[in-house]
Order: structure tokens, then sequence, then C-alpha cells
């Protein structure tokens, strides 16, 4: 299914309330400019959403000084204030001096910079996850207790807390007592890219590069182990030798040898292929022409790669116990990947059942009037508002 178009960011229409009072919006930026991914994506994506619906808003992006052009740049509306940051210290304890009262300060990432209790700034955090505290297995203890920190202060200090997932917020209250007045769930669509179509170059270049079968399966993300990519192995031994295709796993990570090893002793590496250094134009048309897309994650504060893989028409199975369920709502397949059965014979009845992929699908549409940009942004401004309403 074709889903160009569904999500035609440029061109839905807003009404803005120009009564409303015109918010001066100072974002942390760091990642803005020096972040191509992940938490570089999700700054730009809100930043550059925002500034399209509610423009009379006046934002700056407060970064370290750029040493050179970025590929990030910035339109003229959009002012960006640079400063020195030897050894990151006036990141943390001196960027209050350059934002003015009765302003918004967003930190983006997990953290805010200090702000004394004085100070007529209004904050607000977006927190995305805590894995470093709840799967502790990937991180180094140093960086586990930097993180811990930085999001503990950004909880109790921040005015107001967007949080990537109702999975998230409900972390938070759990395992840091966050006051669930301050919290507000936001929901971050995927890059309209993914909604596009690849231009001819691109499906040739894709073509030529991997000579893909008809028929495959993808996964996508790190080879670590709260990917859970070890589950989809496992699952693919007790799939009858009829039923099996070509399975793609696309990323890199420290668990990438291991998983190899993995394929080579259950004797599949005729059907189990490792893809990594694959580009976004390529990864779009890998995602466009799969028949089912596996996301096996066992944590996630919210789990993009699932939206990405349904805004390019492949539907998904999701671990049943993760913020994924949230990101892909009824328009994907939960099972308990844990259960290689279970993974088993939903990745057998899936590819077989077009009737049932062709729901899901349906269900993505449906699902996308919940994602609009308009109306996560409306959502968004609503937040905003309230901070400035107690500065």
């Amino acid at each position: 299914m074709n889903l160009s178009g569904f999500l035609p960011i440029n061109t839905i229409p807003v009404t803005l309330d120009f009564n409303q009072t015109t918010m001066h919006i100072y974002f942390d930026a760091k990642r803005y400019f020096y972040n191509p991914t992940g938490l570089g994506n999700y700054s730009r994506w809100l930043v550059n959403s925002y500034h399209q619906f509610y423009p009379e808003d006046k934002l700056f992006l407060c970064t370290p000084r750029l040493n050179k052009p970025t590929d990030f740049d910035t339109a003229d509306e959009k002012k960006t204030i640079e400063y020195t940051n030897f050894l990151g210290l006036n990141r943390v304890f001196g960027l209050y001096h350059k934002i003015p009262g009765s302003s918004i300060f967003h930190g983006l990432t997990n953290e805010l910079p200090y702000f004394p209790k004085a100070s007529k700034v209004a904050t607000v955090v977006t927190v995305h996850d805590i894995i470093f505290k709840l799967r502790p297995e990937g991180y180094k203890w140093a960086d586990r207790m930097i993180y811990h920190l930085k999001t503990q202060y950004a909880i109790r200090r921040a005015d107001r807390i967007i949080c990537m997932s109702q999975m998230t917020k409900n972390d938070l209250i759990e395992h840091y007592g966050a006051d669930e007045a301050k919290l507000e769930v936001v929901y971050q669509n995927c890059l309209p890219f993914y909604y596009s179509e690849p231009s001819t170059a691109e499906w040739s270049d894709w073509r030529q590069s991997y000579n893909p079968p008809m028929d495959f399966i993808l996964s996508v993300g790190t080879f670590n182990e709260r990917k859970n990519h070890k589950s989809i192995i496992d699952a693919y031994s007790l799939i009858p030798l009829c039923d099996r295709i070509t399975t793609y796993l696309i990323g890199s990570g420290p668990l990438k040898d291991e998983l190899l090893q993995r394929i080579e002793s259950r004797g599949l590496s005729s059907w189990i292929k490792i893809l990594s250094n694959v580009t976004l134009p390529q990864l779009r048309c890998f995602y466009k022409a799969a028949n089912l897309a596996i996301y096996p994650s066992l944590y996630e504060g919210y789990g993009l790669p699932v939206l990405e893989s349904l805004a390019c028409g492949t539907v998904v199975i999701v671990h049943k116990a993760c913020a994924t369920v949230e990101a892909g709502g009824r328009a994907v397949s939960q099972v308990d990947c844990n259960s290689r059965e279970q993974l088993a014979a939903e990745i057998v009845e899936m590819q077989k059942n077009k009737v049932l992929q062709s729901k899901y699908l349906e269900e993505f549409i449906f699902h996308l009037e919940e994602l609009r940009i308009d109306k996560l942004m409306k959502q968004m401004n609503k937040y905003l508002q309230k901070c400035i309403v107690n500065i």
C-alpha cells in the first residue's frame, strides 16, 4: 500500500490564534546541529515543525560555538545563539545567563542546564527514555551515573516535562517520583521522507548495491541485547523451509559478531543476512520493498523505526511489552518476542496473510490522524502556554 501523500506536512491547513501571547522559546540545540540521527532528528523535527505552525513565536537555538557550517543550518527566523563551552562547563552552569526572564527554555534531550531557583525562566524538558536505568547492561558505570544525575536534576527542576510515550511517563513516576501533574505525553512522527517515494535513481542504486530477492523480511536497529535480534534468529530455526524467505538485519553494534556466529551455528546463513552502512535512501527502499518488518526490542522510549516502516507501507511485528506498541497503535502485530514459538508462528502468518497485512495498514491510516503534525504541534503549543502563565 502506497502511503505517499497521507502526511502532507507543508499543506495541512492550520488555524493560528494570533491573540495568544507571543512566546520566546530557547532550545538546547547542541544535538540539533551536531547529531545527524536519533536525538538530533527529534530536535530538528520538533523545532522546525513548531516553527511551521506557530511562526509568531520567537525561537532561539542555543549551541556550543559552530566552528564550521553544518548540514543543519537554520532559516533567519530562528536565531542561533552560540557560546564557548570549555570542558562543557558553560553549557551546564553558564547558559542561564543568556536566557532572559519571561521566556521558556526547552531541553530537548533529557537534560537541563543549571537555573537558579529565583530564575524567571520557565523550564521544559523532553525525556525520551531511561534505558540507562532499566537496561543498564549496555552502559558503562560512569555513563549511567552521569545520565541518571542529569535526568534526576531535569525532572526536579523542570516546570513541565514532555514524555515520548505513556511508558516513559509511567517510568518517570515509578523510578524518579516525577510529579504526574507536570507530565505530558507528546508523540513524535517520523520524517516526511519516509512517506514519499524513492526516485528512479534511488531504486536503481539500491538494486545494484544489494540485488535483493523479490520477497524478504527486514529488521532495523543497533545490535545489542535490548534490541533483541537474537529472538529473530532463534524463531527462524523453527520456521519450515517452505516458509522461509531472506531476512535482512540492518545495523551495527557490539553484538554483530555474536549474531553472525549464531546465524552460522544454526545453519541460517543462506536466509539471514547482516547489512551495515546502509544509506538513508537505501534504507527507505528496503522498508518499501519488504514483505514484513520485525522490531523485537524489549525496551524503547518510543520506537521510531516502527513508524518509518508503516509510513513506507510495510507491516510490523513488535514486542507486546514495549512502547513500540504506542508508536504503531493498532497497526502493529503484538507478540511476546521472547517466545521463539510465538514469534515464528507470527512471522509465517504475517508474510502469508495479505488480508491481515491490509487490515494493519488500514489501521495505520486511522493512527496517522492522531499523529498529524498540526495536531501534535497544537498540543505542544498549549502545553508551553501553561508554562508562561506561572512565570
